[in-house]
């Protein structure tokens, strides 16, 4: 009996996921770029009060994309939970364990601050006024 796991073609395998994940990184970095661009130039004066609290959440937006799409790119293995990272953190012997508490750590960050009173609250009040 043959007990090892070989994908079914190149579709499944982890080397398919790393390259589609660096093919959407070269696209999504200028996306990216030119977001933070226009939060920090062509913001409309009405929306100068919630102008940092969108670059911020901007920030998260690309520290998260990065991490998934480059740094980490979790390989996760769906009838257990369980999976391995693929990205270029691995080849620095960087353990699972740190990558995994970096992507918690990214992640409740990003979706923590969209939550917070901080950037929902000046939103609120900048669409009343138009």
């Amino acid at each position: 009996m043959n007990l090892t796991c070989v994908p079914a073609n190149y579709f499944d395998s982890p080397d398919f996921l790393t390259l589609a994940l660096h093919i959407i990184t070269v696209f999504s970095f200028p996306i990216h770029s030119f977001g933070m661009y226009c939060i920090l130039m062509k913001t409309p004066e009405q929306m100068k009060s919630v102008k940092w609290h969108m670059l911020q959440f901007h920030c998260w937006t690309v520290v998260l994309d990065v991490l998934l799409s480059f740094l980490g790119i979790p390989f996760i293995l769906v009838p257990a939970v369980a999976g391995f990272p693929l990205g270029i953190l691995r080849y620095f012997n960087i353990p699972i364990l740190y990558q995994s508490l970096l992507f918690v750590a990214v992640f409740g960050c990003k979706f923590g601050y969209v939550n917070s009173a901080q950037f929902l609250q000046p939103r609120s009040t900048v669409t009343e006024e138009n």
